[in-house]
């Protein structure tokens, strides 16, 4: 135990030491919402703001001196605007101090909702692992919006567990509007039956949009959708292996361009990459939806958690820092594999899978290294997604080994 506490005490400080020094940086990810809460804050709507040689103009105006893509929803921009009112830096650092303490409170309902004592080995153990979490660094650095998506999904199942389906709508609704996450979860409560919470989720998200028209501006949802939606994940740098998801492994497979995809397995037809990931990803989902709609009734961290990682999986981009959206399915996958061994079972199939699957998921990508690499090495630069991939077949394996409704608690 005093190995594991050291552990996890290292852990932590590395973890703080990283952010501290990325703090002060301005990066691409956080110019881009900074730019988008500034835009509103100054009331010019976001108007324009879909044309990227605008946008990063306004960018350059406002301090900084990368260049970003303007790829997100218009509602994006109500998640920075209480910290775009200061300077890029200052705003840079209050961001950052926000987005700690969002990872310490989801790490605590994460730790509440498994049921895992977080002073024991185990709990030590998934604490360290949450620290050393590459995507959670990258996300701190680049002043992403993740930790907050990360939360909303964890009040999200918190309240469902609490069968409050009004609170539980809302913070879906929440996810949607700030990142456009929770198609896959709000299909698995159709599947369950949950109507009454897609309802309240729908109803939040319309009332919202429409409360925030005259801020946001209305043309800009029409630019969203003809500049960003109609395009997006289908043009060949979206096919980079920055973009760990199954959209851009297929691609990268089946696409050639000379500047992003110069070694395809087969250079095929812009089509037949495009029906190829459509297909997987449907395949992926109904699959996910089978499997999770067997968790028991008390496992909605391990049942709402494979929808979410399965909602990265197919997203049509994902970079590694979308990734700390699998601590939930983490969490989940550990109290089922543990509750098997206080039951008496031994180890096997899914707790070795599962502990492979998340330090891979867990370890810096491989995707700039491999990124040009021709067939099998571009296949490394791929190893993010397939960690992730046999976390959801670890959580498989282990809901078809047993059910346990609901799990048992874990001893301390």
């Amino acid at each position: 135990m005093a190995v594991a506490r050291a552990a996890c005490v290292c852990s932590f400080l590395a973890f703080a030491y990283h952010a501290v020094v990325w703090t002060p940086r301005l990066t691409y990810g956080f110019a881009m919402y900074y730019t988008y809460a500034r835009l509103v804050l100054e009331g010019e709507t976001l108007r324009g703001a879909y044309d990227e040689e605008h946008f990063n103009a306004k960018v350059r105006e406002f301090g900084f001196h990368v260049r970003d893509e303007p790829n997100n929803l218009p509602t994006a921009a109500l998640a920075y605007i209480p910290v775009a009112w200061a300077g890029p830096t200052a705003a840079k650092v209050l961001w950052t101090g926000v987005s700690l303490a969002l990872y310490g409170w989801s790490l605590a309902l994460l730790f509440s909702l498994s049921r895992i004592p977080a002073g024991n080995l185990p709990g030590l153990m998934l604490l360290t692992l949450a620290f050393l979490w590459h995507p959670a660094w990258q996300t701190i650095a680049l002043g992403q919006v993740y930790m907050l998506v990360l939360l909303l999904f964890l009040l999200f199942i918190r309240q469902l567990s609490r069968t409050r389906d009004r609170a539980a709508g809302m913070f879906l609704a929440l996810v949607a509007i700030v990142k456009g996450y929770g198609a896959v979860p709000g299909i698995l409560l159709a599947v369950k039956g949950k109507w009454k919470i897609i309802g309240i989720s729908a109803g939040t998200a319309v009332v919202v949009v429409l409360a925030t028209l005259p801020m946001l501006g209305a043309d800009s949802w029409g630019e969203f959708y003809g500049s960003v939606l109609t395009s997006l994940g289908s043009r060949p740098q979206d096919a980079n292996a920055t973009y760990q998801t199954l959209n851009g492994f297929l691609r990268h497979l089946f696409t050639f361009d000379p500047l992003w995809l110069a070694h395809p397995l087969v250079a095929a037809a812009p089509w037949v990459a495009t029906t190829v990931s459509y297909a997987v990803s449907l395949v992926l989902v109904i699959a996910a939806l089978l499997v999770f709609g067997n968790a028991g009734e008390g496992e909605h961290l391990l049942a709402y958690g494979g929808a979410i990682a399965a909602g990265v999986f197919t997203a049509p981009l994902a970079e590694e820092y979308h990734y700390v959206l699998l601590l939930p399915l983490l969490f989940g996958l550990a109290a089922r594999c543990l509750a098997w061994r206080v039951e008496g079972g031994k180890a096997g199939l899914p707790e070795w899978l599962g502990a492979a699957a998340a330090l891979g998921a867990a370890a810096p990508t491989l995707a700039h290294t491999f990124q040009d690499a021709a067939y099998p090495l571009v296949l490394l630069a791929y190893i993010k997604l397939a960690a992730g991939l046999s976390m959801l077949g670890a959580a498989a394996l282990a809901i078809r080994r047993g059910r346990h409704v609901p799990p048992p608690a874990i001893p301390a």
